[in-house]
């Protein structure tokens, strides 16, 4: 046995100890952080107070494809390029940070997990031959200011949320129905509202109740 000067065989230098290894740790770190902050699109433009109709605006795209893209992760097959640089574009105008956009965009591209049964021993799913078709939604197109004003209607229902009955078309006829339902409640007389299946009776029903409650009238309704 060799031993070193000033030490003996009973009592040997002492190893150094060993050096512990921060590479695991860091990439650990490292790969927390890049998970994404939001579970949902939706829940990302909710923290930052961005309605689903400003993303309608700055990218054209319909109300039902902008919703799949938030709630869904699913982009449209075809414009999906131009419509992620116009979103991107936004988020910069409303005056987010870079890791703050970066968030959001991974929060609008993660498709929700699949579910899976609890039950143990399922029978596993059969794959099938068919090909699935990948679903091309529609760009929406805006209403112009003629369609509008032949449409009587101030803002368009496909983008901006109904305030008020101004803001829903109606035909010349179902104006004259109600004008004469409203003057036949007020001041008394008989008035029977005819028509076929979907042609606006219920709604007529329901706008009288609402002219009554939102007016004031004394009028007593009977259904």
């Amino acid at each position: 046995m060799s031993c070193k000067p000033g030490a003996n065989a009973l009592n040997p230098i002492p190893k150094r100890p060993k050096e512990k290894n921060h590479t695991s740790a860091a990439m650990t770190i490292n790969n927390a952080s890049s998970a994404p902050v939001f579970a949902t699109g939706t829940e990302a433009l909710k923290t930052f107070g961005i309605p689903q109709s400003d993303l309608c605006k700055a990218t054209g795209l319909s109300r039902s494809a902008i919703s799949r893209i938030c709630v869904h992760g699913e982009w449209p097959a075809f414009g999906a390029g131009p419509a992620l640089e116009q979103i991107d574009a936004y988020l910069v105008r409303r005056g987010l940070t870079h890791n703050q956009q970066r968030n959001v965009m991974q929060a609008l591209h993660k498709k929700l997990a699949p579910e899976v049964s609890n039950t143990p021993g399922a029978v596993p799913q059969v794959p099938t031959t068919e090909t699935e078709e990948e679903t091309m939604l529609l760009r929406h197109i805006r209403f112009t200011a003629k369609a509008c004003e032949h449409f009587r209607i101030v803002r368009d229902p496909f983008i901006d949320e109904l305030q008020s009955a101004d803001d829903v078309f109606i035909t010349d006829g179902i104006r004259e129905v109600r004008a004469a339902l409203r003057q036949t409640a007020k001041y008394g007389g008989m008035l029977a509202v005819v028509g076929e299946v979907g042609s606006g009776k219920s709604i007529l029903r329901r706008d009288l109740h609402e002219w009554i409650n939102r007016d004031g009238e004394s009028i007593a309704v009977v259904e």
